[in-house]
């Protein structure tokens, strides 16, 4: 399952948002589809995974050894804190939680990336800021295609 694409949606009274049809599309045929959320431990934003791809992240997680590695621990305390569970509603809407929102700056409006494996939302502003004008996308790319080699 891949996610391709951005778009910027309204954010509800009760913390939902509407996914995207073209994101959606994807979870048609899973009627109980949830997502994994955990609030980004660097970045300002919500990484979202479907339930499958979220079980390959948390084998990833749970082999870090947090008992006595500190800085593994502190990871996982952070990462997890936010973490939640979210069901995609009948009207194709899925609810965030409060906290996690306010702590990416969201209260109106969200901007939903598609990601390959896994959704991100952002606040659009704060988007905008990160990523207009601050990398020299030149470079990047250079780096990223490298890595694939």
């Amino acid at each position: 399952m891949s996610f391709y694409g951005s778009e910027i949606y309204s954010v509800d009274k009760k913390y939902r948002v509407n996914l995207p049809f073209k994101m959606r599309k994807h979870l048609s045929e899973k009627i109980d589809a949830k997502f994994f959320a955990i609030c980004h431990p660097v970045k300002q934003c919500i990484y979202l995974y479907s339930e499958e791809e979220w079980k390959k992240m948390e084998e990833k997680f749970f082999k870090l050894d947090s008992f006595f590695d500190d800085e593994a621990d502190d990871f996982k305390n952070q990462l997890f804190e936010f973490a939640s569970e979210c069901e995609i509603g009948a009207q194709s809407r899925i609810t965030i939680p409060e906290k996690m929102l306010k702590k990416i700056g969201v209260k109106n409006e969200v901007k939903i990336i598609g990601a390959g494996n896994h959704l991100m939302l952002w606040n659009p502003k704060i988007y905008d800021t990160t990523f207009n004008g601050k990398k020299n996308m030149k470079e990047l790319s250079q780096k990223i295609f490298e890595k694939l080699k």
